[in-house]
C-alpha cells in the first residue's frame, strides 16, 4: 500500500526537478532596456562581443556541462542553429563552466555542437544576467539588442521556434 504512493510521489519530485532546471533558486533577468555587452571567448579561441552583433536577434543560452537537461537540449540547438544561423539569427552558448575549457570542448564533441561555446570563465556575464544556480536559461535579444523574453529550465524545439519568431 505504501509503495505506489512512494513511487508517485517520488515521480512527482522527478518532474519537478526537470521542470525547474538544473540545480537552482535564481530567475533570470527581466527583459529591459540595457542587455549587459560582453566579451567572451568562445572554446575554439574566437572573440565574440554581444554589441558586434545588434541589428540581428540573438539567442544567449547559458549551461552547464554537468546538467542533463542541457545536454538534452543541445541537439535542438543544433537543429536550430542549423536551421536560422544564415543571417538571420546569432545562436550562441555561454558555458556557466567555463573555467574548465576542456570540459566544454568534450561538451561540444560528445555533443557535435555546430554552435559556438563561449567560456565564461569569471562567471561575470552569467551574474550580469542573472544566471548564478539555474540552467539553462535562454535569453532573446532582439534586433535593437534590447532582451525581449527569457526562459528557465527546458525548452522544446517548438517552443523555441516560437521565441525565435517572435524576434525575427
Amino acid at each position: 500500500m505504501m509503495a505506489p504512493l512512494l513511487c508517485r510521489a517520488a515521480l512527482a519530485l522527478s518532474i519537478l526537478v526537470v521542470l525547474a532546471g538544473c540545480s537552482g533558486k535564481s530567475q533570470p533577468t527581466e527583459p529591459q532596456n540595457q542587455t549587459p555587452d560582453f566579451i567572451l571567448e568562445d572554446h575554439l579561441g574566437n572573440v565574440f562581443q554581444l554589441s558586434e552583433h545588434q541589428g540581428t536577434p540573438v539567442m544567449l543560452h547559458f549551461f552547464a556541462t554537468w546538467c542533463e537537461i542541457c545536454q538534452s537540449e543541445t541537439p535542438i540547438l543544433n537543429e536550430l542553429y542549423a536551421e536560422y544561423s544564415r543571417n538571420q539569427l546569432i545562436l550562441v552558448g555561454v558555458a556557466v563552466d567555463g573555467a574548465h575549457k576542456d570540459a566544454v570542448e568534450a561538451f561540444a564533441e560528445t555533443y557535435q555542437v555546430q554552435y559556438p561555446l563561449l567560456l565564461d570563465a569569471t562567471g561575470q556575464v552569467s551574474r550580469a544576467y542573472g544566471v548564478t544556480q539555474t540552467v539553462p536559461v535562454t535569453y532573446f535579444i532582439g534586433k535593437d539588442g534590447v532582451i525581449i523574453g527569457a526562459a528557465s529550465g527546458y525548452r522544446s524545439k517548438e517552443e523555441f521556434q516560437r521565441a525565435i519568431q517572435q524576434m525575427l
